[in-house]
């Protein structure tokens, strides 16, 4: 899956949208503000210039576009008042990928040039906005063009999903998750830290040949404290979309089994024990129950005495690759693989307790089996689905700046962000009196929002749109329970450069 193709904030003005969701991203550019407007003040102290073009790449739409537009004419401004010269000519270019809202962005202009106006003293012919669509990993502007480049939350998604993940690749690598985890074999690990270098060093190189010597950039974006990539700073939140995908996964079997069961033809009846069993005896995991279904032949010995008008549970027949057949059983006794993590199979022993609880009966006959293998088929779209998106270490960015070799690091700052703040970023109004559930459970639902906001492009181009609802629904549920035990945090780098003479 290529990023420049799928990857795209949800555009307009709705519930779901990145304007009524990023308040997240704002506090990371307000935290960004002091290093902008060192870097500003120092490059115009240096550089006197009648005109200055600054390019703010990964853009988005909404609220936070123009306010990056505000805060450096504010800058400007102050350095201008401070050296007694007077304020020169602005351009801006807004950039980001293609399928991004830039009309969300154009609409906004006769506005915010009237507060400019109003406020500022400036008119449209000293502040020039141009929009440029198109990929940062690689050339956007003509040579030596730029003073400033400024870009915020958006160098944490790579250019594409590693190749070795892709989706078409014939065995997945990631089972079971969407990105980096404590259970990923360290040849994802490697595979998501290559394409970063990759990435990153080729965002360097384009963007040296298009900014003159001395010109500053300010970057931020997201990434990790520690040498360890599985840490839950880094990669929870992944972790626990994971788990609603997987969630739904097994709700798919639940649903059709209950659809199944009320026809009663052709079948036998038993209590979800034996469903449980079978997945105990499995470790709880779906990926290897569907191993021993198709091992043993179950599936095509139902279908064979089904289609002789023989009706109940089958004979079990096994191979060679499975010891011993086994009779009114889902799967062989003594067949059982090695125990999944907990962590794993929580999603489908919840679901199952479900069934338990409400004293469900299931039917097990040949069109259950066949969408309960279906059901399976859809943990496999989890398994191919791998997330964009790399955070690295300090010692990791250093390492590609130094190696590209165009610009010098002045500054590195690391700060945390709340995943639900709402306290001294006083972006959430929470109610004194709120219970600590109710607390919870905003939280969830606010952060489902913020990452549905950003990520639903990548999951309906692969998962399909008619799960989203569902899917974050789930996903605020997890995050809150989460947020009752924990608290989530990112970690903000922000980082100042100069581009080095020659």
């Amino acid at each position: 899956m290529k990023g420049k193709q799928v990857l795209r904030m949800n555009g307009g003005n709705g519930e779901t949208s990145y304007a009524k969701n990023s308040q997240l991203q704002n506090t990371m550019i307000s935290q960004n503000r002091p290093i902008t407007e060192a870097a500003i003040v120092d490059f115009y102290r240096t550089t006197f210039s009648h005109s200055i073009s600054i390019a703010d790449l990964g853009c988005s739409s909404g609220p936070n576009t123009l306010m990056f537009v505000w805060e450096i004419i504010e800058a400007i401004q102050k350095v201008c008042s401070i050296l007694g010269r007077p304020l020169p000519e602005l351009r801006f270019f807004l950039n980001d990928l293609p399928g991004n809202d830039f009309n969300t962005i154009f609409k906004s202009l006769p506005e915010f040039h009237m507060k400019l106006m109003n406020v500022k003293g400036i008119d449209y012919g000293e502040c020039f906005i141009a929009g440029v669509p198109g990929t940062f990993y690689g050339r956007l502007f003509p040579s030596k063009s730029l003073d400033f480049v400024h870009s915020s939350s958006s160098l944490h998604w790579l250019s594409r999903v590693p190749p070795e993940l892709d989706s078409e690749a014939d065995t997945p690598l990631n089972k079971g998750k969407i990105y980096i985890s404590k259970t990923s074999p360290s040849c994802v690990l490697n595979a998501y830290l290559v394409q970063f270098q990759k990435d990153f060093s080729l965002f360097l190189k384009s963007r040296s040949k298009e900014v003159v010597a001395g010109g500053r950039m300010v970057l931020s974006f997201l990434g990790r404290l520690t040498a360890d990539p599985t840490t839950e700073e880094s990669c929870h939140q992944w972790e626990l979309l994971a788990h609603a995908l997987n969630e739904m996964v097994l709700e798919v079997v639940e649903m059709w089994l209950r659809k199944e069961s009320r026809r009663r033809v052709n079948c036998t009846e038993f209590r979800s024990e034996i469903l449980h069993g079978w997945l105990e005896r499995t470790g709880g995991s779906l990926e290897r129950s569907r191993l021993c279904l198709r091992r043993n032949g179950f599936l095509r010995s139902s279908l064979e005495r089904t289609a002789d008008g023989i009706g109940g549970v089958p004979e079990l027949r096994g191979d060679a690759s499975v010891p011993g057949p086994g009779t009114g059983q889902v799967a062989p006794a003594g067949t059982a693989a090695p125990p999944a993590p907990a962590e794993e199979t929580a999603p489908f022993s919840r679901r199952i307790d479900r069934m338990e609880s409400a004293g469900y009966h299931l039917m097990w006959y040949p069109s259950a089996i066949e969408l309960l293998i279906n059901g399976l088929l859809e943990k496999e779209r989890v398994d191919s689905f791998n997330a964009p998106y790399y955070s690295p270490s300090p010692e990791e960015l250093e390492s590609v700046i130094q190696g590209e070799g165009s610009f010098v690091l002045n500054r590195l700052q690391l700060y945390e962000v709340d995943w639900y703040p709402t306290d001294s970023d006083n972006i959430i109004q929470t109610e004194i009196t709120d219970t600590a559930e109710k607390q919870n459970s905003m939280g969830g639902n606010y952060v489902a929002k913020t990452i549905r906001a950003v990520v639903e492009s990548m999951l309906q181009n692969h998962f399909g749109e008619e799960i989203m609802d569902d899917l974050f629904r789930r996903f605020g549920d997890i995050v809150g329970e989460y947020l009752s035990r924990k608290r989530g945090k990112y970690i903000n780098f922000v980082i100042s450069l100069t581009r080095i003479q020659g």
